[in-house]
Protein backbone atom coordinates (compact mmCIF):
# COMPACT_ATOMS: atom_id res chain seq x y z
CA UNK A 1 0.00 0.00 0.00
CA UNK A 2 1.72 3.27 -0.99
CA UNK A 3 2.67 5.61 1.61
CA UNK A 4 1.95 3.30 4.26
CA UNK A 5 5.02 4.30 6.08
CA UNK A 6 5.94 7.63 5.62
CA UNK A 7 4.66 10.17 7.95
CA UNK A 8 2.07 12.97 6.55
CA UNK A 9 3.58 16.69 7.34
CA UNK A 10 2.16 19.96 5.62
CA UNK A 11 0.01 18.15 2.92
CA UNK A 12 2.96 15.66 1.54
CA UNK A 13 3.53 12.30 2.50
CA UNK A 14 7.73 11.92 3.40
CA UNK A 15 10.43 9.67 4.15
CA UNK A 16 11.80 10.23 8.51
CA UNK A 17 14.39 12.90 8.37
CA UNK A 18 16.64 10.53 10.87
CA UNK A 19 15.78 6.98 10.30
CA UNK A 20 17.90 5.09 12.61
CA UNK A 21 16.97 1.55 12.23
CA UNK A 22 14.78 -1.16 10.04
CA UNK A 23 11.37 -2.77 11.61
CA UNK A 24 9.58 -5.74 10.49
CA UNK A 25 5.65 -5.69 11.49
CA UNK A 26 4.07 -8.97 11.44
CA UNK A 27 -0.03 -9.41 10.89
CA UNK A 28 -1.39 -10.43 13.93
CA UNK A 29 -3.59 -12.31 11.89
CA UNK A 30 -1.32 -14.95 10.31
CA UNK A 31 2.47 -13.32 11.15
CA UNK A 32 2.95 -12.87 7.72
CA UNK A 33 5.51 -9.58 7.57
CA UNK A 34 3.10 -6.66 6.48
CA UNK A 35 5.33 -3.67 6.21
CA UNK A 36 9.29 -3.04 7.34
CA UNK A 37 9.76 0.73 8.55
CA UNK A 38 12.45 2.83 9.74
CA UNK A 39 12.51 3.46 14.25
CA UNK A 40 11.22 6.96 13.04
CA UNK A 41 13.38 9.80 14.68
CA UNK A 42 13.06 13.19 16.59
CA UNK A 43 13.34 15.94 13.54
CA UNK A 44 9.68 15.10 11.86
CA UNK A 45 8.32 16.63 15.43
CA UNK A 46 9.81 19.75 14.75
CA UNK A 47 8.79 19.88 11.24
CA UNK A 48 5.58 19.07 11.66
CA UNK A 49 4.75 21.56 14.53
CA UNK A 50 6.59 24.56 12.21
CA UNK A 51 3.36 23.33 9.23
CA UNK A 52 0.90 23.27 11.76
CA UNK A 53 2.11 26.59 13.38
CA UNK A 54 2.23 28.08 9.74
CA UNK A 55 -1.42 26.62 9.53
CA UNK A 56 -3.06 28.37 12.75
CA UNK A 57 -3.95 31.39 11.36
CA UNK A 58 -5.35 29.87 8.04
CA UNK A 59 -7.69 27.16 9.52
CA UNK A 60 -8.70 29.26 12.89
CA UNK A 61 -9.47 32.32 10.62
CA UNK A 62 -12.18 29.69 8.83
CA UNK A 63 -15.73 29.97 10.00
CA UNK A 64 -17.20 26.90 11.78
CA UNK A 65 -19.71 26.27 8.63
CA UNK A 66 -16.78 26.19 6.34
CA UNK A 67 -15.02 24.04 8.40
CA UNK A 68 -17.56 21.80 8.96
CA UNK A 69 -17.90 21.66 5.02
CA UNK A 70 -14.44 20.97 4.72
CA UNK A 71 -14.63 17.98 7.60
CA UNK A 72 -17.26 16.71 5.70
CA UNK A 73 -15.16 15.58 2.49
CA UNK A 74 -13.00 13.58 4.72
CA UNK A 75 -16.56 11.33 6.35
CA UNK A 76 -17.30 11.01 2.55
CA UNK A 77 -13.58 10.24 1.41
CA UNK A 78 -13.92 7.58 4.09
CA UNK A 79 -17.40 5.99 3.06
CA UNK A 80 -16.34 5.22 -0.66
CA UNK A 81 -13.50 3.45 1.31
CA UNK A 82 -15.22 1.34 4.06
CA UNK A 83 -15.03 -1.76 2.54
CA UNK A 84 -11.03 -1.70 0.93
CA UNK A 85 -10.46 -0.18 4.71
CA UNK A 86 -12.20 -2.66 7.04
CA UNK A 87 -9.66 -5.20 5.37
CA UNK A 88 -6.96 -3.58 5.50
CA UNK A 89 -7.74 -3.14 9.23
CA UNK A 90 -8.22 -6.75 9.19
CA UNK A 91 -5.04 -7.46 8.35
CA UNK A 92 -3.31 -5.00 10.35
CA UNK A 93 -4.65 -5.19 13.48
CA UNK A 94 -6.10 -8.99 13.59
CA UNK A 95 -9.22 -8.05 14.01
CA UNK A 96 -12.05 -10.29 12.90
CA UNK A 97 -14.40 -8.45 9.81
CA UNK A 98 -17.15 -8.03 12.03
CA UNK A 99 -14.88 -6.47 14.97
CA UNK A 100 -13.06 -4.19 11.98
CA UNK A 101 -16.80 -2.80 10.12
CA UNK A 102 -17.86 -1.88 13.88
CA UNK A 103 -14.76 0.15 14.33
CA UNK A 104 -15.65 1.96 10.78
CA UNK A 105 -18.78 2.57 11.73
CA UNK A 106 -17.59 3.70 15.28
CA UNK A 107 -15.17 6.33 13.87
CA UNK A 108 -17.18 7.90 11.22
CA UNK A 109 -20.55 8.08 14.27
CA UNK A 110 -18.06 9.66 16.68
CA UNK A 111 -16.48 12.35 14.02
CA UNK A 112 -20.24 13.15 12.97
CA UNK A 113 -20.85 13.96 16.47
CA UNK A 114 -17.90 15.85 16.72
CA UNK A 115 -19.58 17.93 14.22
CA UNK A 116 -23.19 18.32 15.66
CA UNK A 117 -21.22 19.68 19.02
CA UNK A 118 -21.25 23.21 17.37
CA UNK A 119 -24.09 25.01 19.26
CA UNK A 120 -21.49 28.04 20.56
CA UNK A 121 -22.89 30.05 17.62
CA UNK A 122 -26.44 29.79 19.63
CA UNK A 123 -24.33 30.64 22.97
CA UNK A 124 -23.20 33.34 21.37
CA UNK A 125 -26.14 34.99 20.54
CA UNK A 126 -27.82 34.20 23.67
CA UNK A 127 -24.71 35.85 25.42
CA UNK A 128 -25.37 38.84 22.95
CA UNK A 129 -21.24 38.64 21.74
CA UNK A 130 -20.24 39.18 25.45
CA UNK A 131 -17.53 36.58 24.87
CA UNK A 132 -15.87 34.77 22.32
CA UNK A 133 -14.76 31.43 22.22
CA UNK A 134 -10.92 30.78 20.65
CA UNK A 135 -9.09 27.83 19.29
CA UNK A 136 -6.15 26.46 21.49
CA UNK A 137 -3.71 26.47 19.09
CA UNK A 138 -1.88 23.19 18.06
CA UNK A 139 -3.15 19.97 19.52
CA UNK A 140 -0.25 16.69 19.67
CA UNK A 141 -2.99 13.75 19.59
CA UNK A 142 -0.97 10.64 20.72
CA UNK A 143 -2.92 7.07 20.23
CA UNK A 144 -2.86 3.31 21.06
CA UNK A 145 -3.40 0.67 18.98
CA UNK A 146 -7.00 -0.18 20.65
CA UNK A 147 -9.42 1.69 18.80
CA UNK A 148 -6.93 3.54 16.70
CA UNK A 149 -8.62 4.52 14.29
CA UNK A 150 -11.60 5.41 15.99
CA UNK A 151 -9.73 7.83 18.04
CA UNK A 152 -7.56 9.37 15.50
CA UNK A 153 -10.80 10.20 13.62
CA UNK A 154 -12.89 11.47 16.44
CA UNK A 155 -10.35 13.19 18.74
CA UNK A 156 -8.79 15.20 14.58
CA UNK A 157 -12.44 16.21 14.66
CA UNK A 158 -12.81 17.85 18.02
CA UNK A 159 -9.72 19.46 17.75
CA UNK A 160 -9.94 21.12 14.18
CA UNK A 161 -13.99 21.47 14.49
CA UNK A 162 -12.87 24.45 17.32
CA UNK A 163 -10.16 25.68 14.56
CA UNK A 164 -7.23 24.21 16.29
CA UNK A 165 -4.40 22.53 14.10
CA UNK A 166 -3.63 18.81 14.95
CA UNK A 167 -0.06 16.13 15.05
CA UNK A 168 -1.03 12.96 15.07
CA UNK A 169 1.08 9.97 16.08
CA UNK A 170 -0.77 6.74 15.93
CA UNK A 171 0.16 3.54 17.96
CA UNK A 172 4.25 2.22 16.94
CA UNK A 173 2.29 -1.27 16.83
CA UNK A 174 -0.72 -0.06 13.92
CA UNK A 175 0.42 1.86 11.20
CA UNK A 176 -2.38 1.23 9.10
CA UNK A 177 -4.60 4.06 11.12
CA UNK A 178 -2.11 6.39 10.47
CA UNK A 179 -1.77 6.01 6.99
CA UNK A 180 -5.74 5.66 6.52
CA UNK A 181 -6.25 8.45 8.63
CA UNK A 182 -3.58 10.71 6.30
CA UNK A 183 -5.31 9.75 2.79
CA UNK A 184 -8.71 10.76 4.16
CA UNK A 185 -7.66 14.36 5.64
CA UNK A 186 -5.08 14.62 2.32
CA UNK A 187 -8.40 14.44 0.44
CA UNK A 188 -10.66 16.85 1.89
CA UNK A 189 -8.22 19.50 1.03
CA UNK A 190 -7.22 21.50 4.32
CA UNK A 191 -5.04 23.98 3.96
CA UNK A 192 -1.57 22.82 4.38
CA UNK A 193 -0.17 21.69 7.79
CA UNK A 194 -3.51 21.92 9.54
CA UNK A 195 -3.80 18.01 9.83
CA UNK A 196 -0.49 16.54 10.21
CA UNK A 197 0.82 12.68 10.91
CA UNK A 198 3.83 11.16 12.51
CA UNK A 199 4.93 7.74 13.16
CA UNK A 200 7.51 6.93 15.99
CA UNK A 201 7.82 5.11 19.36
CA UNK A 202 6.80 5.97 22.58
CA UNK A 203 9.81 8.51 23.24
CA UNK A 204 8.51 10.03 19.86
CA UNK A 205 5.19 10.81 22.08
CA UNK A 206 6.81 12.04 24.82
CA UNK A 207 8.68 14.58 23.11
CA UNK A 208 5.56 15.67 21.13
CA UNK A 209 3.87 16.33 24.01
CA UNK A 210 6.41 18.41 26.50
CA UNK A 211 7.35 20.38 22.92
CA UNK A 212 7.12 24.04 23.43
CA UNK A 213 4.97 24.44 20.76
CA UNK A 214 2.28 22.00 22.01
CA UNK A 215 -0.67 23.90 23.06
CA UNK A 216 -2.87 20.70 23.88
CA UNK A 217 -2.24 17.01 24.39
CA UNK A 218 -5.03 14.42 24.02
CA UNK A 219 -3.64 11.21 25.35
CA UNK A 220 -5.18 7.28 24.83
CA UNK A 221 -3.03 4.09 26.01
CA UNK A 222 -2.11 2.96 29.47
CA UNK A 223 -1.80 4.53 32.76
CA UNK A 224 1.71 4.25 33.27
CA UNK A 225 2.54 6.30 29.75
CA UNK A 226 -0.60 8.11 30.77
CA UNK A 227 1.22 9.33 34.02
CA UNK A 228 4.94 9.77 32.40
CA UNK A 229 3.61 12.58 30.07
CA UNK A 230 1.63 14.18 32.67
CA UNK A 231 4.63 14.31 35.31
CA UNK A 232 6.66 15.28 31.95
CA UNK A 233 4.69 18.44 30.99
CA UNK A 234 4.52 19.41 34.69
CA UNK A 235 6.16 22.47 34.49
CA UNK A 236 4.13 23.42 31.21
CA UNK A 237 0.93 24.86 33.41
CA UNK A 238 -0.54 25.91 29.99
CA UNK A 239 -0.76 23.39 28.54
CA UNK A 240 -4.77 21.83 28.35
CA UNK A 241 -4.67 17.93 28.67
CA UNK A 242 -6.95 15.19 27.59
CA UNK A 243 -6.37 11.81 29.49
CA UNK A 244 -8.26 8.73 28.69
CA UNK A 245 -6.65 5.12 29.86
CA UNK A 246 -7.38 2.06 31.51
CA UNK A 247 -10.31 0.90 31.49
CA UNK A 248 -12.50 -1.67 33.92
CA UNK A 249 -16.05 -1.87 32.45
CA UNK A 250 -18.69 -4.24 34.40
CA UNK A 251 -22.15 -5.44 34.15
CA UNK A 252 -24.80 -5.55 36.94
CA UNK A 253 -27.14 -7.79 36.44
CA UNK A 254 -30.23 -8.00 38.86
CA UNK A 255 -32.69 -10.95 39.65
CA UNK A 256 -35.64 -9.64 37.12
CA UNK A 257 -33.52 -9.26 34.50
CA UNK A 258 -33.92 -11.84 31.49
CA UNK A 259 -30.76 -14.15 31.75
CA UNK A 260 -30.91 -14.55 27.80
CA UNK A 261 -30.75 -10.54 27.31
CA UNK A 262 -27.52 -9.79 29.81
CA UNK A 263 -25.77 -12.89 28.45
CA UNK A 264 -25.65 -12.21 24.69
CA UNK A 265 -24.57 -8.45 25.71
CA UNK A 266 -21.75 -9.15 28.15
CA UNK A 267 -20.47 -12.02 24.98
CA UNK A 268 -21.05 -8.71 22.77
CA UNK A 269 -19.32 -6.48 25.24
CA UNK A 270 -16.14 -9.04 26.76
CA UNK A 271 -15.22 -10.79 23.32
CA UNK A 272 -15.44 -8.56 20.54
CA UNK A 273 -12.05 -6.99 19.93
CA UNK A 274 -11.17 -9.71 21.52
CA UNK A 275 -11.69 -7.93 24.61
CA UNK A 276 -8.89 -5.44 23.98
CA UNK A 277 -11.37 -2.04 24.63
CA UNK A 278 -11.31 0.20 27.85
CA UNK A 279 -14.83 -0.57 27.76
CA UNK A 280 -14.90 -4.16 27.27
CA UNK A 281 -16.78 -6.09 29.36
CA UNK A 282 -13.96 -7.40 32.20
CA UNK A 283 -16.31 -8.03 35.56
CA UNK A 284 -19.61 -9.45 35.87
CA UNK A 285 -21.79 -8.98 39.27
CA UNK A 286 -24.84 -11.62 39.02
CA UNK A 287 -27.77 -12.12 41.78
CA UNK A 288 -27.53 -14.93 43.40
CA UNK A 289 -30.78 -16.19 42.34
CA UNK A 290 -29.67 -15.96 38.78
CA UNK A 291 -26.06 -16.64 38.98
CA UNK A 292 -26.41 -20.65 38.44
CA UNK A 293 -28.10 -20.23 34.95
CA UNK A 294 -26.62 -17.11 33.83
CA UNK A 295 -22.98 -18.79 34.31
CA UNK A 296 -23.93 -22.22 32.55
CA UNK A 297 -25.23 -20.07 29.44
CA UNK A 298 -22.37 -17.82 29.40
CA UNK A 299 -19.97 -20.62 29.31
CA UNK A 300 -22.22 -22.56 26.54
CA UNK A 301 -22.28 -19.72 24.50
CA UNK A 302 -18.23 -18.92 25.38
CA UNK A 303 -17.25 -22.17 24.01
CA UNK A 304 -19.24 -21.59 20.98
CA UNK A 305 -17.68 -18.41 19.73
CA UNK A 306 -16.04 -18.43 16.53
CA UNK A 307 -12.10 -16.97 16.24
CA UNK A 308 -10.43 -16.10 13.26
CA UNK A 309 -9.18 -13.79 10.88
CA UNK A 310 -10.83 -12.08 7.99
CA UNK A 311 -10.79 -15.50 5.72
CA UNK A 312 -12.61 -17.00 8.42
CA UNK A 313 -15.83 -17.14 7.86
CA UNK A 314 -18.52 -15.23 10.55
CA UNK A 315 -15.86 -14.86 12.80
CA UNK A 316 -16.91 -13.35 15.97
CA UNK A 317 -13.55 -12.91 17.73
CA UNK A 318 -10.14 -11.84 16.15
CA UNK A 319 -6.55 -11.99 17.48
CA UNK A 320 -4.70 -10.10 19.86
CA UNK A 321 -2.38 -7.35 18.84
CA UNK A 322 0.87 -9.01 19.24
CA UNK A 323 3.03 -11.95 21.00
CA UNK A 324 3.62 -10.00 24.05
CA UNK A 325 -0.50 -9.05 24.26
CA UNK A 326 -0.91 -13.08 24.39
CA UNK A 327 1.60 -14.09 26.92
CA UNK A 328 0.26 -11.10 29.10
CA UNK A 329 -3.09 -12.64 28.89
CA UNK A 330 -1.97 -16.27 29.19
CA UNK A 331 -0.45 -15.05 32.44
CA UNK A 332 -3.75 -13.38 34.37
CA UNK A 333 -4.78 -16.95 34.07
CA UNK A 334 -2.24 -17.48 36.29
CA UNK A 335 -2.98 -14.91 38.49
CA UNK A 336 -6.39 -15.38 38.73
CA UNK A 337 -5.92 -18.85 40.39
CA UNK A 338 -3.19 -17.78 42.61
CA UNK A 339 -5.85 -15.39 44.62
CA UNK A 340 -8.11 -18.35 44.64
CA UNK A 341 -10.88 -17.76 41.51
CA UNK A 342 -12.47 -20.60 40.09
CA UNK A 343 -11.50 -21.10 36.23
CA UNK A 344 -14.88 -22.58 34.98
CA UNK A 345 -13.13 -21.75 31.29
CA UNK A 346 -9.25 -21.16 31.07
CA UNK A 347 -7.93 -18.74 28.10
CA UNK A 348 -4.99 -20.15 26.47
CA UNK A 349 -3.39 -19.75 22.79
CA UNK A 350 -5.23 -21.37 20.03
CA UNK A 351 -3.57 -23.64 17.07
CA UNK A 352 -4.57 -22.40 14.14
CA UNK A 353 -3.96 -22.79 10.35
CA UNK A 354 -3.29 -19.38 10.52
CA UNK A 355 -0.54 -19.13 12.80
CA UNK A 356 -1.80 -15.50 14.34
CA UNK A 357 -2.16 -14.47 18.29
CA UNK A 358 -5.00 -15.81 18.56
CA UNK A 359 -6.80 -17.22 22.29
CA UNK A 360 -9.98 -18.50 23.50
CA UNK A 361 -11.95 -16.36 25.88
CA UNK A 362 -11.50 -17.33 29.66
CA UNK A 363 -14.40 -17.09 32.66
CA UNK A 364 -13.37 -17.21 36.11
CA UNK A 365 -15.56 -16.90 39.46
CA UNK A 366 -14.47 -14.80 41.87
CA UNK A 367 -15.84 -16.13 45.56
CA UNK A 368 -14.39 -13.52 47.87
CA UNK A 369 -16.50 -10.26 48.06
CA UNK A 370 -13.90 -9.02 50.48
CA UNK A 371 -13.68 -5.04 49.80
CA UNK A 372 -9.88 -4.54 51.19
CA UNK A 373 -8.85 -8.12 48.89
CA UNK A 374 -10.54 -7.25 45.86
CA UNK A 375 -9.42 -3.59 46.00
CA UNK A 376 -6.14 -5.23 46.38
CA UNK A 377 -6.21 -7.97 44.12
CA UNK A 378 -4.05 -7.93 41.14
CA UNK A 379 -6.78 -9.72 38.98
CA UNK A 380 -9.35 -7.56 39.46
CA UNK A 381 -7.87 -3.97 39.41
CA UNK A 382 -5.75 -4.41 36.29
CA UNK A 383 -6.87 -4.00 32.59
CA UNK A 384 -6.25 -7.45 31.38
CA UNK A 385 -6.81 -6.37 27.39
CA UNK A 386 -7.93 -9.90 26.38
CA UNK A 387 -11.02 -12.06 26.12
CA UNK A 388 -11.68 -12.40 30.03
CA UNK A 389 -14.52 -12.13 32.70
CA UNK A 390 -14.62 -12.32 36.09
CA UNK A 391 -17.75 -12.97 37.90
CA UNK A 392 -19.14 -12.47 41.29
CA UNK A 393 -22.11 -12.91 43.03
CA UNK A 394 -24.10 -10.70 45.11
CA UNK A 395 -27.77 -11.01 47.49
CA UNK A 396 -28.60 -7.27 47.37
CA UNK A 397 -28.14 -4.43 44.50
CA UNK A 398 -26.40 -2.41 47.56
CA UNK A 399 -23.82 -5.14 47.31
CA UNK A 400 -23.52 -5.16 43.81
CA UNK A 401 -23.44 -1.42 43.89
CA UNK A 402 -19.73 -1.32 46.58
CA UNK A 403 -18.77 -3.93 44.67
CA UNK A 404 -18.64 -2.18 41.28
CA UNK A 405 -17.62 0.89 43.03
CA UNK A 406 -14.29 -0.90 43.94
CA UNK A 407 -12.77 -0.33 40.94
CA UNK A 408 -10.11 2.23 40.02
CA UNK A 409 -10.33 2.10 36.06
CA UNK A 410 -14.24 2.64 36.14
CA UNK A 411 -15.42 3.39 32.13
CA UNK A 412 -18.59 1.74 31.40
CA UNK A 413 -21.32 0.05 33.47
CA UNK A 414 -24.58 -2.06 32.42
CA UNK A 415 -27.31 -2.70 34.64
CA UNK A 416 -29.81 -5.01 33.24
CA UNK A 417 -33.11 -5.25 35.27
CA UNK A 418 -36.52 -4.97 34.53
CA UNK A 419 -37.31 -1.93 36.49
CA UNK A 420 -36.02 1.13 34.55
CA UNK A 421 -36.78 2.78 38.21
CA UNK A 422 -34.49 0.39 39.63
CA UNK A 423 -32.42 1.59 36.87
CA UNK A 424 -32.40 4.91 37.43
CA UNK A 425 -31.54 4.49 41.72
CA UNK A 426 -28.52 2.41 40.84
CA UNK A 427 -26.89 4.88 38.35
CA UNK A 428 -27.25 7.07 41.16
CA UNK A 429 -25.04 5.44 43.10
CA UNK A 430 -22.36 4.10 40.55
CA UNK A 431 -19.68 6.24 40.04
CA UNK A 432 -18.68 5.51 36.53
CA UNK A 433 -17.90 7.80 33.22
CA UNK A 434 -21.26 5.95 32.02
CA UNK A 435 -23.89 3.63 32.92
CA UNK A 436 -26.53 1.56 30.41
CA UNK A 437 -29.50 0.14 30.77
CA UNK A 438 -29.76 -3.16 29.58
CA UNK A 439 -27.80 -3.21 26.88
CA UNK A 440 -23.88 -4.26 26.09
CA UNK A 441 -21.16 -1.64 28.02
CA UNK A 442 -19.35 -1.44 24.38
CA UNK A 443 -22.86 0.01 23.49
CA UNK A 444 -21.73 3.72 21.37
CA UNK A 445 -22.02 6.76 23.65
CA UNK A 446 -20.46 9.36 21.28
CA UNK A 447 -23.78 11.77 22.29
CA UNK A 448 -23.37 11.65 25.32
CA UNK A 449 -21.27 13.62 27.68
CA UNK A 450 -18.81 12.25 30.17
CA UNK A 451 -15.61 12.19 31.75
CA UNK A 452 -12.96 9.75 32.71
CA UNK A 453 -12.55 9.43 36.20
CA UNK A 454 -10.64 7.96 38.95
CA UNK A 455 -7.79 6.33 37.12
CA UNK A 456 -9.32 5.97 34.06
CA UNK A 457 -8.40 9.64 33.03
CA UNK A 458 -7.86 13.09 34.15
CA UNK A 459 -11.45 14.22 34.64
CA UNK A 460 -11.41 15.52 31.38
CA UNK A 461 -14.69 16.65 29.38
CA UNK A 462 -15.48 13.86 26.28
CA UNK A 463 -18.72 13.10 24.01
CA UNK A 464 -21.08 16.06 23.49
CA UNK A 465 -18.99 18.05 26.16
CA UNK A 466 -15.53 17.22 24.61
CA UNK A 467 -15.33 20.72 22.15
CA UNK A 468 -15.16 22.85 25.41
CA UNK A 469 -11.85 21.16 26.28
CA UNK A 470 -10.42 22.28 23.13
CA UNK A 471 -10.51 26.36 23.11
CA UNK A 472 -10.33 29.13 25.32
CA UNK A 473 -13.33 31.80 26.73
CA UNK A 474 -13.01 35.23 25.97
CA UNK A 475 -14.88 37.78 27.89
CA UNK A 476 -15.60 41.07 25.68
CA UNK A 477 -16.10 43.80 28.44
CA UNK A 478 -17.90 46.51 26.45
Amino acid sequence: MKNITKNYIAGEYSSPEDPVAVKKHFSPANSNVLLETWKFGFKDIDKALTAALHAQKTWGSLSTDKRSETLNRVLEFIQTKEKEWTSLLCDHSGMCEADAADEMNRALLAAKQQLNQTGMKALDERFNGQWSYNPLGTAALIGSYSESFVYGLQESFRYLISGNTVVFKPSEKLFISGSLLSQAFHSAELPLGAWNMIYGDREVGRRLAVHESIDSVSFFGGYESAIRIKQDILQQNWKRMSLWMCGKSVAIVDESSPVDLAVEAVLSGAFSNAGQCCDSTSRVFLHNKIKDSFIEKLHQESKQIRVGGMETKNAQMGALIDEGAMDRYIKFQGIASREGAEIIMRGKALDMEAKGYFVSPSIAIVKDNDFEKNRRSVYLQTEILGPNVAIQSYDDLDEAVVLANNNQFPIACSVFTASEMQFLKTAELLKYSRVIFNQSTRTPAFQYPQTAIKKSGNQSLGGALGFLETGNIRALIK
